[in-house]
Formats: structure tokens, sequence, C-alpha cells
């Protein structure tokens, strides 16, 4: 082989080497799959309604956020709530027991280990002395479908007028029913039944912008099962007090 034509083999050879590699690096990267990371969603805790209540009382509550899960678990504070219930992705219900003033962290825990904790969520606080014998929750007992307030209850809630008709003080009246009759009926009795307390409160001076009445039919049984004790204890008018 001449020397001229040894001298173009080594000028060519680099360049045709750099092609080929070029060619299968593009391959390879035609061949790769891009895979595009998808956000998982997140558990976040927005609010808890009433976010105030008064030291010594359990209260029912809802959990406000997003990304809630079935059997997602609630503490308030340290203490965990066992009655916490899925609503939905954006909502829990629980009843919260009988806590000491304080301000509150609520914590919510999803069963696939998401959580996220809304600190000072809650305010506890302690009566004025004046009125922590006199304004407590109460409750009021119903005859079977019946909503009209008996005797005894008219009683009951004649002594605490004075103390509900005190300025800044917001009176809430549940009405609930037994598990006997349609969700619509029981649902409409109970509101017949907060109504009629409502109204009784109204004549005894108590003002009408510190009353305010929900109905919860047959969901919130305060006694289990299906006896007429159970039943008795759950026709009733749960009357709490804010401000």
């Amino acid at each position: 082989m001449s020397s001229q034509k040894i001298l173009l083999f080594l000028f060519l050879t680099p360049f045709v080497f750099a092609s080929k590699c070029k060619k299968k690096d593009e391959k390879d990267t035609d061949e790769q799959t891009i895979e595009i990371a998808r956000p998982e969603a997140t558990i976040q805790v927005l609010g808890i309604d009433p976010e105030k209540m008064d030291a010594g009382l359990s209260f029912p509550a809802s959990i406000s956020g997003t990304g809630f899960e079935d059997g997602a678990v609630v503490m308030i504070g340290m203490d965990s709530v066992p009655e916490a219930v899925f609503v939905s992705e954006n909502m829990l219900s629980l009843s919260v027991p009988p806590m000491d003033p304080g301000t509150y962290d609520i914590y919510v825990e999803n069963p696939s280990g998401q959580s996220h904790t809304l600190r000072a969520g809650l305010i506890i606080r302690e009566l004025e002395p004046e009125l922590s014998m006199e304004c407590r929750d109460m409750t009021v007992y119903f005859d079977l479908d019946r909503s009209t307030i008996t005797a005894e209850s008219q009683e009951l809630l004649l002594a605490k007028s004075e103390c509900f008709g005190v300025m800044d003080i917001q009176v809430r009246v549940e009405g609930h029913c037994d598990e006997r009759g349609t969700t619509e009926y029981n649902i409409a009795l109970g509101q017949r039944r907060a109504d009629s307390v409502k109204q009784y409160l109204l004549t005894q001076g108590v003002p009408l912008s510190a009353v305010e009445t929900v109905s919860y039919g047959e969901e919130r049984p305060v006694v289990s099962g299906s006896s007429e004790e159970a039943w008795s204890q759950n026709r009733r008018a749960v009357i709490t007090i804010s401000d």
C-alpha cells in the first residue's frame, strides 16, 4: 500500500467511528422511556368547627381539609379521638370529649401514613365563675314521634333561660331521634324538636340572634341498641353554649 493511501485511511478512520457512535447514541436515546412523576394527593388539615368551646363540655365537631382517607386517625393535643368518622376526602366528623382549658393542635394521619398537623386549631376556654355552675350543656327528652316539650323539660329550660340569655352567649339546639323511621322523617322530626326548644327559649327572653338549630335525625345516637330504654335516650334535643 502506498504511503498516500495509508495517510488517507488514518485520516478517515476517526470520522467513521464517530458516525457509528453517534447513530448508536441516537438509537439508545430514542428507545429510552421518559417517566413523568405525578404528585401524590397531600393531606392537609384546614380547620375544625367549632374552633372554640368551653372547658368540661363534650361536643360534636367536623374537621375540614384535603386528602382525608377512610380510617384516618385524629388526635387533639396528645389525646386520640376514637369516634372520628370519615365523611369525605374533605371532611371528618367526630365527638370531642370534655377537655381542660388550653390551645390544642389538630393532628390527622391517614392509613397510608400521610399526616398533617394544624397548630393551635382548637381553643378550649374556661367559663366565667358566675356562669360555670349554670351555663352547661343540657338535654331534654321527647315522647315517641312527638316534638312537644314536656312539663318536666319546661321546668329545666325555665331554670336555665336566664343563663342562656346572657349577652355574648350563643345557644345551639341539636334535634335527635331514635333509629325508627326513615332518614327523611327523622331529620324533619329532629328539626321540629330543636325548633320547639328554640321557641320556648325565645318566650323566656333569649334573643333570637343567640339561638341556632340543627337536626341530626337518627345519625348520632347517644345510646346504642334497639330497645325502648335506648330509644327513649335518643329522642332528645341537646343544648350547647358558646360565645
